[in-house]
């Protein structure tokens, strides 16, 4: 067995080829790491101390605080001793933002266990990220329903003026609100979940988000109505899951290629022409297919999670023929008897092009088929 070569100056087959690369792909290669890997690789060598500063892609994952479960702790103490936790991270979140010296940013993502007690800082990290002229934005606030974090209305009203001076004091810090409103028209993608949104902070969205391709808001309690209309707006892809006192979403003139959405809330579809993606989740039958009669020519994937089984036959005229869908994710509670089977036998026939029929019942999955096998079902 032939011994490793070691590498020697008489021997200068073996070096060390990765720190030779150019500075802007060594920062492409370690953006793939998590922030505190990145930081890591400043101890390599004098070469790398300051690379992980160059980085365009922040990714802040702070743990869940770990509370030793064999201690009895009041109330009291255990909020403090969050929040004590809490206010460490974000010192730490602050150090790293100090030192980090790309000039954009492709991606800022958080996920972190801060609720209202830290508003004020999270604030300042969201101005920093649209500063930085971020594409991609993500915030997992981890917090209790009692205390989320609030969007800050006041940051997107910076381009009022009769509120600018309030507004800048409060949320720019180092940065003008030039600089943060230049970060409006870079933002394409944004992300929340946990954090609370309000009717009004989701029309401010689609007014100052002007480019913003795919709005995803999971887990906000405070959301009642959402209206997105009009072919100028940019947005493609939309998802609105587990806001409980959701009411109603209308969609309607919108170049949407994607929509998402959760719950008994009214659906109005009217006009999205370019709609492929379609989502429904926890609703009843016969209601889910009343809405789809405006929508459903031009889909080819539609997923839908039903509560239970139509006890007639009326809803198979409100699929309209001919339609495009190639793939139909069905989820439905328990088979009571052989109507359930009557009901996806009828599905599959109303769907001349289908592909793939993917079934789930008691959130198993049965079985994913294939065209041939839908039309034998």
């Amino acid at each position: 067995m032939e011994k490793p070569v070691e590498a020697s100056d008489e021997n200068p087959l073996i070096e060390d080829r990765i720190s030779q690369l150019h500075h802007d792909i060594l920062v492409r290669i370690i953006s793939f790491l998590t922030l505190k890997e990145a930081a890591r690789t400043s101890v390599l060598s004098k070469s790398w101390t300051d690379i992980w500063k160059s980085i365009h892609r922040l990714h802040f994952d702070i743990p869940e605080v770990c509370i030793n479960s064999g201690t009895f702790y009041r109330p009291d103490e255990r909020a403090s001793l969050l929040e004590s936790q809490g206010y460490k991270h974000a010192e730490w979140i602050n150090k790293a933002l100090q030192s980090h010296k790309a000039f954009t940013l492709e991606e800022f993502k958080m996920c972190i266990r801060l609720g209202r007690s830290m508003q004020e800082e999270i604030d300042k990290w969201l101005c920093y990220a649209f500063a930085k002229k971020v594409q991609r934005l993500e915030l997992e606030t981890l917090s209790s329903i009692r205390e989320p974090y609030v969007f800050p209305e006041g940051l997107l009203d910076l381009s009022n003026e009769t509120t600018l001076d309030k507004s800048f004091s409060i949320y720019c810090g180092n940065y003008t609100p030039i600089d943060i409103l230049g970060g409006f028209k870079s933002i394409r993608s944004l992300r929340l979940s946990c954090v609370s949104v309000t009717g009004d902070v989701f029309k401010m969205f689609l007014r100052e988000f002007q480019f913003l391709e795919h709005l995803a808001i999971h887990g906000s309690h405070d959301l009642t109505s959402v209206e997105v209309c009009g072919s100028s707006i940019a947005l493609q892809r939309l998802e609105l899951c587990l806001c409980t006192k959701l009411q109603s979403v209308i969609v309607s003139d919108i170049n949407l290629v994607s929509l998402k959405v959760s719950g008994c809330c009214e659906l109005i579809l009217k006009n999205v022409p370019k709609l492929r993606d379609l989502c429904i989740l926890e609703r009843f039958f016969e209601q889910t297919f009343s809405l789809l009669s405006g929508c459903l020519e031009n889909l080819e994937i539609l997923t839908l999670d039903v509560w239970d089984y139509p006890k007639t036959e009326h809803w198979i005229h409100k699929v309209p023929q001919p339609n495009r869908l190639k793939q139909l994710n069905f989820s439905a509670p328990p088979l009571q008897n052989e109507g359930g089977l009557i009901v996806f036998a009828y599905l599959v026939g109303l769907f001349p092009n289908l592909e793939k029929f993917v079934l789930k019942v008691c959130s198993l999955k049965i079985s994913t088929f294939s065209l041939l096998s839908c039309r034998r079902l």
